[in-house]
């Protein structure tokens, strides 16, 4: 059974494992096209929809939201989980079949229903690669660096983001991206005063933005920007658990997004590209992580030695703020 999914479906999925939009929502079939995509209704789910299998009490085990996971710990959908950097996790699924995170990983899961009765299970791949098996019974969509995939039920597969892009792999079953719908046309740019280069210290933290607008120059808010660095020497973007060579964030009112790049600690160069996540629509940045030795490098710590060894040469006189010569204090006379 293959189960396809509209645009307008793709959008409510979004906003379902984001956690952008709780409360009931839907997506209706197109009556207008020969092809009659499933419909899925999203209520509100008051029950976990699986847990975390095996043993995670050790340090640096699994995070969920930000706090370090237990075993059997249940998944209530839309939590940000995050695998350990030297071990796998892998979430079990009452009604779909399980994932598994590959080390390193960032995902949200969740599951709704189709008209069709069956389940499908809804993932949000933010870093890392995730391993699906899923049950006779249950397809899947899974979103990833801005494109999206449908699978059959029963499907094995796993789908990763490298270099800001999205990879699968099918070992048995049907799984095809999704088509996109008609492309809007957007314009990015970089806001009034910064420029298409970016230079920052090493170590430093800088504020990178993006400005889109529609094709009448009118600013584009609520739009997801997925930044993307081409070098892992250029350093991190964002901050906290999903912070990484890629980021997604969206625009305000201004039609602006905004990314801290957290700068690596040796020079380097490189791109930053901003992309409008599901469209091929780019902006690339010229990126220069600067040298960032401080006051005291070599040449100014022999400057300060070559001033101190003068001034013990030529008696150099200490004078307070009026002038004056400052004093030696005499040592305490001390008798027995």
């Amino acid at each position: 059974m293959k189960t396809t999914v509209s645009a307008s479906v793709w959008l409510l999925i979004v906003a379902l494992v984001l956690g952008l939009a709780p409360g009931p929502a839907a997506a209706h079939e197109n009556s207008g096209g020969e092809d009659r995509p499933v419909r899925l209704r999203v209520t509100a789910r008051f029950s976990p929809i699986g847990s975390i299998v095996g043993n995670l009490t050790e340090p640096g085990a699994a995070m969920i939201d930000g706090r370090i996971a237990a075993a059997q710990q249940h998944i209530w959908g839309g939590e940000l989980l995050q695998a350990p950097t030297d071990a796998t996790v892998r979430v079990s699924f009452d009604l779909t079949g399980e994932a598994a995170l590959a080390t390193g990983a960032l995902a949200r899961f969740g599951v709704i229903p189709a008209d069709n009765g069956a389940q499908v299970l809804v993932a949000s791949i933010l870093r890392g690669s995730v391993n699906f098996k899923l049950r006779p019974d249950a397809g899947a969509y899974v979103e990833a660096a801005g494109s999206a995939f449908t699978a059959s039920s029963g499907a094995r597969f796993s789908v990763g983001v490298l270099d800001g892009k999205a990879l699968l792999k099918v070992v048995s079953g049907n799984v095809a991206a999704s088509e996109p719908g008609a492309q809007q046309k957007y314009i990015l740019r970089p806001p009034a005063g910064q420029g298409g280069s970016i230079s920052v210290a090493a170590r430093a933290t800088r504020q990178v933005q993006i400005q889109v607008t529609d094709e009448n120059d009118r600013p584009v808010p609520d739009l997801a920007i997925l930044f993307t660095l081409g070098d892992p020497c250029l350093g991190t973007l964002g901050i906290g658990a999903a912070a990484g060579t890629t980021f997604t964030e969206k625009t305000d009112r201004r039609g602006i997004a905004t990314v801290p790049l957290i700068a690596g600690a040796a020079k380097c160069a490189g791109t930053l590209v901003a992309k409008v996540q599901g469209t091929d629509i780019t902006y690339t940045y010229r990126v220069q992580v600067q040298s960032n030795t401080g006051f005291w490098n070599l040449q100014n710590s022999l400057i300060v030695a070559g001033i101190a060894a003068a001034g013990l040469t030529t008696g150099i006189i200490l004078t307070n703020q009026s002038g004056d010569p400052i004093q030696p204090v005499p040592p305490p006379k001390v008798t027995p």
